[in-house]
Parts: C-alpha cells; structure tokens; sequence
C-alpha cells in the first residue's frame, strides 16, 4: 500500500483539499450523549459497497455521514480542472444509493466539510469554499422525503474571510450554525424552516475552528482559537437557554500555542458533564509539535485541560460512555508510524486515568473514529498492521459497561488509502455504517445491522366476542436488512404469518397476542397486546304467538377490511366498512394521510356492492415515496366507524 500523508485542519486562510471526516450520527465538531440502555445485538456486517469507481476518490479527501434514522451519506473530492469539486451519494434508510451528484459549485474550491442532521431529518451539509476571491462559510440542505438537494446558500459576509461551518440540534428543534470571519457568528434554523435566522456575534473577535453543542436543557456551549498575547488560546462560552447573551470566556489552552484545530465537544445524557477535545499545536510548519489537549467540565467548572503524552497528534475524539464515565481518543505519530492512545475519568474521578495504547504493541493499530450506540457501546474504526504494506481493515468496540476495548470484526481482503480518511456511525436504532477509501482509490461503505426491526401501525382490538375473526394488522421496517417474517401468537396455541391476519376465538378470557419481526439477519422485535374476548349473548326468548312476518331482519355485521394500495403518487382506497347503528350506506366518509410536510384529504363516496357497503377513490401526492415507504390512512365519517390502514404497493 502506498504510504499518504495524514492531512490536519490549518486555518481557513491556508488552502487546503477537502479534510477526511468521520461518519457519525451528528456533526463532526458534537459528540453524541449515550441515552438510556437498550438491550442491542451485536451488529452483523455486511460485504462492503463500493460507491464510487476505482480511482475516483483518489487521495482527495472523503467524508462519510450517518443520520439518526439511518440514511447514509458519502461525498469525496474529485480534481476538476485544476480545482476540486465535492460528489455525493445518498442512500435513504432501508432503500438503495441514488445517483452520484455535484455538491459544491463550479469554481468554488471546497475544504472543510461538516454534515448535521435537522430536527426535521433534512440533511446539512456545512462547506467552507473558496471562489477564487475569498472565503465563504456555506449550506447545502438535502430534502429526505424528495432525496433533492437545495441551492448552495452563503452563511457568512461574502465580504469578509470566513468558514469553518458547524452544527448543533437543541432539544426544541431548532438547528444552529457556528462559523468564523471577523468574529465568531451564530444562526438559527427554526424546525420546519427553511430560512436561516440572522447572525449573532458570539465574540469580539476574529475566532477560528469554531465548534457548539446543545446541552439538554437547551443552553449552548461554543468554543473557538483567537490571538491573544503571541499565542492561539483555546476559548470557550456558554449561553443560558432562552438567552441571547453569552456568558464570560473561559480559557482552556495549555501553555502558549500557536495554532490548533479540530475542536470537538461532546455531552452526557444528564448535561451535567461536557468533554471537550483539539489538537494544540507549537512551532511552525511543517515542524509543528502537535498534541491532543483534553478537558472536562462537571457541574458548570472546567478542569484543568490535560495532554497525551505522544508529542505529534493529529485528530482525537471523546463521548459518554453507559456508566457516564469521559471516553477520550486520539491518533498520534513519531514520524515513521503510526499509533492510536486512549483515556478516560469516571464521573466521580478527579483526574484521568493512564493513557494507554489500542492493539497488542506489534505493528500499528490506528482508530480514527468512533460511534456510539443507544445502549452505550462504543465502535471504532480500526487499522492494524506490521506496516504500511499490511494494514488490516475492521473494528473494534468497548461493551456498555466495559473497561477495555477488543477487536469486533475484520472485513477480509480489504484494503485502506489513508490512515485516517475513515470513519464510523451509528443511527438511533443501533446500526453502525463505516467508510473508508481503498488503496485503489475507492469509497465504499459497510453497514452493520445491530437492531431488530421496528414494528409500528399494532391494530388488535380491545374486546371480541367467541366465534368472531378478529382482524389484526401491523407493519415492520428495517434499516439495513429486508423483513424476513412476520407472525402472531394469539395466546391459545393459534399462530399465524403475515402482516395481517385473523384468528376466531373458541372460548372466553383475556389474550396476549403478540406480534414477531425478523429480519433477514436473525434479529427480531415483538409487541404485545391484551385482548379480552367474552361469550356471545344469548339470543332473546322468542314468542312463538307473535307474527314476525314483516319484522326487519337483523344487519349482518361484517368486520371491516380496508385496504389502500400506493402505485408511484397515488394512493387507491377501498374500504370494506362497518356502519354504525342505525346509519345508512349512503353520503361520503373522508380519508386523511400525512406525508412529506403535508396533509392531504379526500372525501370518499359510499355506495353497496356486494352486499357490503364500500367506499373508494385515491390521493394524490406531490411526491413519490420510496419503495419501502408505508402510509398510514384513516377513514371516518358520521355514518361508518373510524379505522386506520396502511398502504401496500400495488
């Protein structure tokens, strides 16, 4: 393998090409929290996909992005006339990678890249480009219902130098840009807007490599290197929910740097702890003495920031893992090889523990990005080897409540450009995605499937009566791998396949029907519900004096079957429905779906055919839905009892 030279963020005023960046579930510059434990498999993975051509990615510079609910997201730099230009590739959950598109404009050179996620799972893709003139801190947003990306908007003065866009969600939806010019600007992006607010100064002045995180009380953490007496210190800020005032600087710099960059933030689930990790750096290029620098903050105070010991570092990573305790990363070399460091401090420790070396001490091993999962475990992008020329491609991982780390997986035969030109994701279900570019110059991506499928729409009713079918319905979804089976266990020996099914009760009592996915992979989810099923009334004593000749006859109840079948924009309706007592199959009902943004409504006209009363018609959408997109109808009327369906293609 050819040995590349690991590239570093300088300042937006140094030209530089598009800096490798990890796949992760939230900004590069925002660590996620580790939620509540959920009792997770361990990912099964799968082949790697190549998404680009051998040689298309070639050295340039990739990034790889996974959302919370499972999209995925490859972009690389491509050399276009002497000028590079960014490509991308997205790839929906559960569906299949769209075509390869420009991201950046022509004749704006693209560096630093960062991706985010909006409350509305829209997709933000923050560039920093250069048009020849100047340097400007930009946005791309990419529609998840259409899959279309939006223009290319300037967040900055286009006046002034600026750049290093980043991103963070707050827990009230609301997404902000940080980014740097003749200070430190911040601006919001309101849930379901898609205007940018105005921006606000964060500082007093020039900033660089900013970063910010949302705490879950809704205060705002932001942190950024400025000039100040001969040396580039490391500030940060912090501003109250509800506030548009930042509080005092706090500096964290370690002696008397003259540059740094990568600065990382990451946060408990609680919000009383946040870790903050860059990369300091002394001297001047290409002989700088770089080190990871770490610091903690409990409680609203900072510690002390503390340093790896290695003397060249070149990228590092932090996050929470399952016992609170601060897991910190960093990739570090002497010149000659490479090698990855770690530490950590529980929630109640005082001071970081030891740091010590991934791998076994023979050759390099190399983790250069990390995702956590819902369940605290921890994955990491692993490269390890006796040389350049015998790298090894795979993974490692820490349990949730582990102490150390081990190896998950190697992907055989696979082979790796650049050291730390990969990365490592997870979504919020469990799955894990990792990229890196191969030898030859190829992105491709693996997916791990680490969940079960997730089951939704559950219709059981509450009550039924003995002899009576009891319709049951639900529909089952899976990020990463197709659905293998669905199936019903009805409490009294009865099971049957599908997503729905009917079963006739032969004795009453209370019933726990539960409902079972798998998916292709072994992992499966199950839900339960309770249903009470009495003894039919008995029928009342008949006079056999009475002359019941020209007595009406009883309705025949017939249980409802309703269908709606989606064919590209349409959705076809033909409900099979249940009248109330004492209303007529006459007049209309209305149908009711949600989709892309919208609400759409029709009204449906009722008519007997067969012997039942029906009512049909379509809806129309404005866009065309996934293949595996499944919508949810609801029917109701004054004359027919209300249900809710949902749609199969056909």
């Amino acid at each position: 393998m050819t040995r590349r030279k690991i590239a570093r963020a300088p300042p937006i005023t140094e030209p530089m090409r598009v800096h490798p960046t990890a796949i992760a579930t939230i900004a590069a510059t925002v660590a996620c929290a580790a939620p509540a434990a959920a009792d997770l498999p361990m990912p099964t993975w799968q082949t790697p996909v190549a998404v680009t051509a051998p040689g298309e990615a070639d050295g340039q510079g990739i990034i790889g992005y996974m959302t919370p609910s499972g999209d995925l997201f490859a972009g690389w730099a491509i050399s276009n006339g002497g000028q590079q230009r960014l490509k991308a590739r997205f790839r929906r959950a559960g569906g299949d990678w769209g075509p390869t598109q420009f991201i950046s404009e022509n004749g704006e050179t693209p560096t630093g890249v960062n991706a985010a996620t909006t409350a509305d799972g829209d997709l933000l893709l923050g560039l920093t480009v250069n048009d020849g003139s100047t340097w400007k801190a930009t946005v791309r947003r990419l529609d998840r219902d259409s899959g279309t990306w939006g223009p290319q908007e300037t967040l900055s003065d286009p006046n002034v130098a600026s750049g290093g866009t980043n991103f963070t969600t707050a827990p009230d939806g609301t997404t902000y840009a940080i980014y740097n010019g003749d200070r430190v600007y911040l601006r919001a992006l309101a849930p379901g807007s898609s205007e940018w607010g105005p921006p606000e100064p964060v500082n007093s002045a020039p900033g660089y490599d900013p970063a910010i995180v949302a705490l879950p009380d809704g205060s705002l953490t932001a942190g950024w290197r400025e000039q100040s007496g001969g040396s580039q210190r490391q500030i940060v800020a912090e501003r109250a929910a509800g506030s548009q005032s930042w509080g005092p600087p706090t500096d964290l710099t370690v002696g008397a740097p003259d540059s740094g960059y990568g600065l990382k933030f990451a946060v408990n689930a609680a919000g009383d702890q946040l870790g903050a990790i860059w990369i300091q750096q002394t001297g001047s290029s290409p002989n700088w003495v770089s080190k990871a620098t770490f610091a903690r903050r409990l409680n609203g105070t900072w510690t002390a920031a503390e340093q790896a010991p290695e003397a060249q570092s070149v990228s590092g990573w932090l996050g929470f893992d399952a016992s609170d305790s601060l897991i910190v990363t960093w990739i570090s070399t002497d010149g000659m090889s490479y090698g990855s460091g770690h530490t950590s401090i529980g929630r109640d420790d005082s001071a970081f523990a030891a740091p010590a070396a991934f791998g076994d001490g023979n050759g390099m091993t190399v983790v250069p990005s990390f995702a956590q999962r819902p369940d605290g475990s921890i994955f990491g992008a692993q490269f390890s080897g006796s040389s350049f020329m015998d790298i090894h491609v795979g993974t490692t991982v820490r349990e949730p409540l582990g102490t150390s780390w081990a190896d998950d997986t190697e992907f055989a035969g696979e082979t790796i450009s650049l050291l730390d030109g990969a990365g490592i994701g997870a979504d919020a279900h469990g799955d894990v995605a990792m990229a890196w570019e191969r030898a030859d110059g190829t992105l491709v991506i693996a997916t791990g499937d680490g969940a079960p499928p997730a089951i939704s729409d559950v219709e059981v009713p509450a009550t039924a009566t003995v002899g009576e079918q009891v319709p049951v319905s639900a529909s089952a979804f899976d990020v990463l791998s197709d659905v293998d089976s669905v199936s019903w266990d009805f409490g009294d020996g009865a099971r049957k396949t599908g997503e729905s099914a009917s079963h006739a009760y032969s004795a009453a009592g209370t019933y726990s029907v539960r409902v079972t996915a798998t998916d292709a992979v072994g992992h499966s989810a199950t839900q339960t519900r309770q249903l009470v099923v009495s003894a039919p009334p008995a029928p009342p004593a008949r006079d056999d004096n009475a002359d019941d000749s020209d007595d009406p006859k009883p309705p025949v109840v017939i249980p409802p079957v309703i269908e709606a079948r989606l064919s590209g924009r349409t959705i076809t309706l033909n409900a099979k429905l249940t009248l109330k007592k004492g209303k007529r199959c006459s007049g209309t009902v209305r149908a009711t779906t949600a989709f892309g943004g919208r609400t759409y409504k029709t009204t449906l006209r009722l008519a007997t055919k067969n012997g039942a009363c029906r009512a049909t018609g379509t809806i129309k959408l404005k866009k065309t839905p996934s293949l595996r997109t499944k919508l949810r109808v609801t029917v109701s009327g004054a004359q027919a009892k209300s249900r809710t369906l949902t749609t199969r293609r056909g």
